[in-house]
């Protein structure tokens, strides 16, 4: 299935979609400390009830309009804000503070509706909501606990991961629980790892359903930045996905709960710790890349020994990459005619979509290489969009970058400056 919807027709059907806003009740759940939850209730006669656990990045008002689109299919939707209950900000460190114990009495006051339980959560907040239910089962052995969890795009790594660095999970994965749905979009650097994550689950003796979205993103039906075609397949179609991978789950015996053993919820170091350009911390030692380029022919990253040269991993669904490719020109540019090359490496778009995005999103004219079939993604360890890295003239990577960054700023001058010092000095 895939997000094509002709254009006229998506404003059409956006035009006419405007509704009255469903006004939900609420639901005050006593937390530890004398703090409380105060979770958004769209009631509905059916016997499912889904408690939505936003992620790091909050509660929208996209939240709100699956709610109510799940509610009008019979499912009672609960939005659960554990950060807002513990008047914390929306963020990742918020996400790593909050305990899941009050995800355990967040399934404790939806059980008491007699309605068949399940969670859905995304990205880290699907660590919070696993490491909830296991703090559940031990509280409960032997009760019948939630029926399943849904898991959009789940962060499961004790991260985030450095470039290059090999990828560990949390124990909670390694821990039997109740049936699991991944639902994995494809225009995803986690697309490309998914299939290791499950196998790693069924390892534990998890039942898992993985479902693939193929043309979204990550977050493509709550983010604010959803295209016309994310954001119709999420009004039309998604309610109706999850009330069946419910069903599904439903259908699968709950796990025996007595033997739920206590495992540590490590601390995961901040996103904010691997801003910047950051010397590398993996194998200095590049993987090989020998990829065909946009306009023909193939690059090998070994002939350029003696320059410094930046291997960026991008893909034109990326915001962040979009924001950092300008500068990227700016720097090629500025260093022409000298010893530094960009690869650009585009994620497994075509030469079509490639050539149409430079004409009309960002024009640049450094090479583009292809990676067709995420081989070289997975070879260089590559587990978010952008990551980048600086292979010195020696042909040892030297530094690396994790997300969004100004290349031409003086901070990474000067790192580039140094290492084409290193190659004149060789000479």
């Amino acid at each position: 299935m895939r997000f094509e919807v002709p254009a006229f027709l998506v404003l059409m059907l956006l035009a006419f979609s405007v509704a009255a806003e469903a006004v939900p009740g609420t639901r005050v759940i006593p937390l530890s400390e004398g703090d409380e939850l105060v979770a958004r209730v769209y009631t509905a006669d059916g016997d499912k009830l889904l408690v939505l656990v936003p992620n790091e990045r909050g509660v929208t008002g996209r939240h709100a309009e699956l709610a109510e689109r799940l509610a009008a299919l019979g499912v009672e939707t609960w939005i659960a804000d554990m950060a807002e209950a513990r008047l914390l900000p929306p963020t990742f460190s918020s996400l790593e503070k909050l305990p899941p114990a009050d995800v355990a009495v967040l399934i404790d006051a939806a059980r008491d509706t007699g309605k068949q339980v399940y969670l859905l959560s995304s990205d880290r907040g699907a660590a919070l909501v696993l490491y909830g239910v296991q703090a559940w089962r031990r509280e409960n052995p032997g009760a019948g606990g939630p029926r399943g969890v849904l898991l959009f795009h789940p962060n499961l790594y004790q991260g985030p991961v450095p470039p290059g660095s090999e990828p560990s999970y949390l124990p909670i994965v390694d821990q039997p629980g109740p049936p699991l749905a991944i639902l994995q979009p494809t225009l995803s650097a986690g697309n490309w790892y998914v299939e290791g994550l499950v196998k790693r689950l069924l390892a534990s003796g998890n039942y898992l359903h993985l479902k693939h979205y193929p043309g979204g993103r990550d977050g493509f039906w709550y983010r604010d930045d959803a295209s016309l075609e994310e954001h119709e397949f999420t009004r039309r179609q998604l309610a109706q996905d999850l009330k069946y991978t419910m069903e599904l789950l439903g259908r699968v015996p709950t796990p025996d709960t007595h033997a739920a053993q206590p495992v540590e919820r490590p601390v995961s170091r901040s996103p904010a710790q691997l801003r910047g350009i950051l010397p590398h911390r993996g194998d200095p030692q590049p993987p090989r890349l020998v990829l065909p380029g946009l306009g023909g022919g193939e690059y090998d990253l070994a002939r350029y020994r003696g320059d410094v040269v930046l291997v960026n991993f991008w893909a034109g669904w990326c915001p962040p990459c979009i924001e950092e490719m300008p500068s990227m020109q700016r720097l090629h540019q500025r260093l022409a005619g000298r010893p530094f090359r960009i690869l650009a490496v585009n994620m497994a778009e075509d030469p079509a979509t490639i050539n149409a995005f430079l004409r009309t999103i960002v024009k640049v004219d450094f090479r583009i290489l292809l990676d067709r079939d995420g081989e070289a993604l997975k070879r260089w360890k590559v587990l978010a969009f952008p990551t980048s890295y600086l292979i010195g003239p020696g042909g040892k990577i030297r530094f690396s970058v994790f997300g969004s960054y100004e290349w031409d700023q003086p901070e990474a001058l000067r790192a580039i400056e140094a290492l084409m010092g290193e190659a004149a000095a060789s000479q």
